[in-house]
């Protein structure tokens, strides 16, 4: 499951579409100021600047390479060995 709202996905999409762009890429501050001219918010309802727009992008990439990944699970165990003479079992 994911915690992004469906807006964090689309900022995100769009910031990966310019700044991973085949054509032209474009910079963080003109990201920025294409946001404000469209009048999108941050998820936390302010207007956009270039250190926004990074943050979106670089925690977009992080979570993509994490949800993307392989997930390599490892379980180690320590086994004791004892022979009857270091072991007292008592029953009652």
């Amino acid at each position: 499951t994911t915690n992004y709202s469906k807006y964090q996905q689309y900022l995100y999409d769009r910031i990966k579409g310019y700044k991973e762009g085949k054509l032209s890429v474009i910079g963080y501050r003109k990201i920025s100021k294409i946001f404000n001219s469209e009048g999108l918010k941050t998820p936390k309802n302010k207007t956009f600047k270039p250190n926004h727009v990074f943050s979106i992008y670089k925690k977009g990439k992080i979570r993509e390479e994490r949800l993307n990944s392989e997930i390599e699970v490892t379980r180690e165990m320590d086994v004791k060995s004892y022979t009857s003479d270091e072991v007292s079992i008592y029953l009652d």
